[in-house]
């Protein structure tokens, strides 16, 4: 049975996205992006493959909600 291809609402590709609001994300894909400061963003149904969250305090992941697919990983 062939895989469907997914469709997302929105792609970004080799962005460092540290400083950009974020607030609220469905269905996009996110592929090898960096992101900092994360406060109070929800990545619902988001690919976040090869991407990383660096962060310097805690106080940059509070609020922070993903789910994640097993490709995530």
């Amino acid at each position: 049975m062939p895989r469907s291809v997914r469709h997302f609402t929105a792609k970004t590709i080799d962005q460092d996205l540290s400083g950009a609001p974020l607030g609220h994300r469905e269905n996009e894909l996110f592929f090898n992006c960096t992101f900092k400061d994360v406060r109070d963003t929800t990545f619902k149904n988001c690919d976040l493959n090869h991407s990383k969250f660096i962060s310097e305090r805690a106080e940059e992941l509070l609020g922070l909600t993903v789910t994640l697919n097993c490709h995530s990983f």
